[in-house]
């Protein structure tokens, strides 16, 4: 059997951590990336885009 690799990001509540849902977004595939998904799609990082 192949050895099995998981790479993952915890990203810890800013609010309550105690009480905010828990959410496990899984992505991946041939051209995407986890840190676009997790970066672009679901937070918690923002970008300020300048011409």
């Amino acid at each position: 059997m192949d050895d099995v690799l998981l790479f993952y990001y915890f990203v810890e509540s800013e609010r309550n951590p105690r009480e905010d849902p828990l959410l496990l977004w899984l992505t991946g595939g041939p051209g995407c990336s986890a840190f676009s998904g997790l970066a672009c799609e679901v937070g918690p990082l923002s970008f300020n885009y300048e011409k």
